[in-house]
């Protein structure tokens, strides 16, 4: 699964985010810790190949995975975000948990390693200079639609946390208020811009089964019909359960999870089949 697909999900959760903070006992403590392991795993990965490639030079043969990788991380930004809007929302219903502090500290640790990649568009050794401003325009696409989607929750999310541009995502969450829920139209063409903003990228990613389990520990939290009622997102569950393999449980930790739990069947079992237009 590449990161672009992870911000299919990102809009997924802003419209079900009032639903969310209202059936809180459904951000388990399985769910919470099985996308905190899958996120770090990546994270710890992502360190170690930039530290890697600031110490020893990038050769042309990995020019292309460097340059996906900085991609990966700066894209998968924007899920961040919104999952940690809520996850923090809703922690805040119930005190006396970690969550809070774990998926800032996280979110922490994600905008360092983005710095990191920052820091390497300035290098023309290890990114040129087309490159560099490739991912450079990336960014600034990522921190706007971040700020789109964030600024959709402001009605029930930690907006100043979590959004890269404060004042712009209540400027946008105003005109999300003004946009009445009975036309679905809208919020339609919201998700036409942001896939054309998005497209798919070519090949596979460099961490497409760690992105799996991180999207299907956060699908986990939803019921099955609130995900079938959304035929927008069909093509997310199918990209979802292609990459969902045992690749992705065995390499973050021998902690006993399940390889196929409710939420891997749901979207195995083809019943997404029947969500294509």
């Amino acid at each position: 699964m590449h990161a672009r697909e992870l911000i299919e999900l990102a809009a997924f959760l802003t419209t079900q985010g009032d639903w969310l903070v209202a059936n809180p006992d459904r951000l388990t403590d399985a769910a919470h810790l099985r996308y905190t392991r899958a996120s770090r795993a990546r994270l710890e990965r992502w360190n170690h190949s930039f530290d890697a490639w600031s110490r020893e030079g990038v050769h042309d043969l990995e020019r292309s995975e460097l340059l996906s990788s900085c991609e990966e991380l700066i894209t998968s930004d924007v899920l961040l975000r919104v999952w940690s809007t809520l996850v923090v929302t809703v922690a805040r219903t119930r005190p006396g948990t970690e969550r809070e502090r774990e998926t800032q500290d996280l979110f922490h640790a994600h905008q360092l390693a983005a710095q990191q990649v920052y820091a390497a568009l300035l290098d023309e050794s290890l990114v040129a200079s087309h490159d560099a401003l490739s991912l450079n325009r990336l960014r600034r696409r990522v921190e706007g639609w971040a700020d789109v989607l964030v600024g959709h929750l402001i009605s029930v999310g930690c907006v100043d946390l979590f959004a890269p541009h404060r004042d712009r995502a209540i400027e946008f969450s105003r005109e999300a208020r003004n946009q009445s829920e009975q036309e679905p139209q809208a919020w339609r063409l919201v998700l036409a811009s942001l896939r054309l903003a998005f497209r798919p990228a070519a090949g596979r990613a460099p961490h497409a089964a760690l992105n799996a389990e991180i999207a299907a520990a956060i699908v986990s939290v939803f019921e099955s019909h609130l995900l079938a009622s959304n035929p927008s997102f069909a093509s997310l569950g199918h990209s979802l359960a292609g990459d969902l393999d045992t690749s992705a449980s065995a390499t973050i930790s021998d902690d006993g999870w399940p390889v196929i739990d409710a939420s891997q069947a749901f979207l195995m079992t083809g019943r997404w089949d029947s969500l294509r237009p």
